[in-house]
């Protein structure tokens, strides 16, 4: 039987690339790029399938933050731990290169964040509706 996500588009990774996350996938033939997707607050990474299915050049790679429907955390999570697995899914998702990385509300905080900590991990960073983007100052 398919999961949801695979009703979607999306592959779910197992196992997990990044300890404790859910992490999905859409390959394509001959992608000429990998696009990473954080979502905001209240959201989960399936939210982004839509966008994946008509990304046809790109391979895409979202996940569930942590604390959110398929990745559960027991304890207080703050901006570096959300920084930290965005790096540990690009490293996973494009290994020999950089990726893209889109942000969607507070996702779009941890992409700027990933991209301050590791600059050369990203070759192009795209945030939609980011709030207080001069935490990053």
């Amino acid at each position: 039987m398919a999961t949801s996500l695979e009703t979607r588009g999306l592959e779910p990774v197992r196992p997990s690339p990044v300890a404790g996350l859910a992490v999905a996938r859409r390959r394509v033939a001959h992608a000429r790029a990998t696009l990473v997707c954080v979502h905001g607050g209240l959201d989960r990474g399936a939210s982004f399938a839509r966008l994946a299915r008509r990304m046809t050049h790109l391979n895409v790679v979202t996940y569930d933050r942590r604390g959110y429907q398929g990745s559960r955390s027991l304890e207080p999570l703050g901006l570096a731990h959300h920084v930290d697995d965005l790096l540990g899914v690009a490293r996973w998702a494009a290994p020999d290169g950089p990726v893209l990385v889109f942000g969607h509300s507070y996702g779009g905080v941890i992409a700027l964040g990933a991209a301050v900590a590791d600059p050369s991990r990203f070759c192009l960073v795209d945030v939609y509706e980011a709030p207080l983007p001069w935490i990053l100052a």
